[in-house]
């Protein structure tokens, strides 16, 4: 642990249950590694190659991330607390039942990844991009989406309490039946999302754009129900 292997080349590297607390693997080359399990707690990870890589239950507590290559990599039901994942790319990356409590997603690139069942609550994802992915079922209670883009991505399920959504794209989003009560959506564009059902009763709605979207039998913010 603690060990230094800054910018190291580790491709397809077999790190299976490896304790790697404190590590400095910045700049590493993780590609398609394999850490299933790994302690990889409290290391520096930013910049590092782990494209590919099988992250499936390690546990990545406080890792700084900043810059990452993650595309495609297989995180489900790693724990990533407090995290700092600062312009990381996660393009099509699974953390399916992943906890990322307190993350610093900021500009992250999410683009079609799955978190379906994965635990949001607190992090921060100002300007993420987001659009096609998967958040179903994902907890995402005081979770910051300022400004990001969630186009086309799929919410069904999630739990959306004092979350943050003003200034978000959720253009084509699916929000059917979700309660949407009380959130902050000033400026956000939900122009042909799917709100068959949902409730929007005290939402903030200032400047947002509902063009083409589906409110059928939708509680609006004045308490009426949409035909």
């Amino acid at each position: 642990s603690g060990a230094d292997i800054n910018q190291a080349n580790l491709n397809a590297a077999n790190l299976t249950s490896a304790n790697l607390l404190g590590a400095d693997l910045a700049k590493t080359d993780l590609s398609a590694a394999l850490l299933e399990r790994a302690n990889l707690n409290r290391s520096d990870l930013s910049s590092a190659n782990l494209s590919k890589a099988n992250l499936t239950k390690a546990s990545l507590i406080g890792v700084e991330m900043n810059r990452v290559n993650l595309t495609g990599a297989n995180l489900t039901q790693a724990n990533l607390k407090r995290v700092e994942l600062q312009r990381a790319d996660l393009t099509g990356a699974n953390l399916s039942k992943a906890i990322l409590t307190d993350a610093r997603i900021l500009s992250g690139n999410l683009k079609a990844a799955n978190l379906k069942g994965a635990d949001l609550t607190g992090v921060r994802l100002n300007r993420a991009t987001l659009s096609e992915a998967d958040l179903s079922d994902t907890k995402l209670k005081d979770t910051n989406l300022l400004g990001a883009d969630l186009t086309g991505a799929n919410l069904a399920g999630a739990l959306l309490i004092g979350t943050n959504l003003s200034g978000a794209d959720l253009s084509q989003a699916n929000l059917a039946g979700q309660d949407l009560s009380g959130l902050n959506l000033a400026g956000s564009n939900l122009s042909q999302a799917n709100l068959a059902g949902a409730n929007l009763q005290d939402a903030n709605l200032d400047g947002a754009v509902l063009e083409g979207a589906n409110l059928s039998q939708a509680t609006l913010a004045d308490g009426t129900v949409h035909d």
